[in-house]
């Protein structure tokens, strides 16, 4: 797997690009991604949950992620286990080519993208 994968899960921090906004358990795409600056990083550094409020993607940080297992990102497996339930149309979205979760498990794991948001 190519290092340079993109996280669709990353944290809110300079250089991540948001790609939507949490709207109750799902997620609503921007339409096209925004650069998080160090200006917009402050202006919603008072807000302590701002994980749950966007759905970031940055650099995949392969063994520097928690979520990293054996090799692979842990994440589509604790969805499974977890019931997230698939949307019956795959999303339109602005990361798939690099997307490590697209890299791993195919088209599939696109049908549950949207229902998650970071927590």
């Amino acid at each position: 797997m190519n290092q340079a994968h993109l996280c669709p899960n990353s944290a809110f921090t300079v250089g991540n690009k948001i790609l939507g906004v949490k709207d109750g358990d799902k997620t609503v795409r921007l339409g096209e991604l925004t650069v998080i600056t160090p200006e917009m990083y402050e202006d919603f550094a008072q807000f302590k949950e701002t994980n749950s409020m966007f759905r970031m993607t940055g650099k995949c940080q392969r063994n520097n992620c928690s979520n990293w297992k054996n090799d692979h990102c842990n994440i589509p497996s604790i969805l499974e286990k977890l019931g997230v339930e698939a949307v019956d149309e795959i999303p339109d979205c602005d990361i798939r080519q690099g997307c490590v979760w697209y890299a791993q498990e195919g088209e599939s794991i696109c049908r549950y993208c949207n229902q998650i948001c970071n927590q």
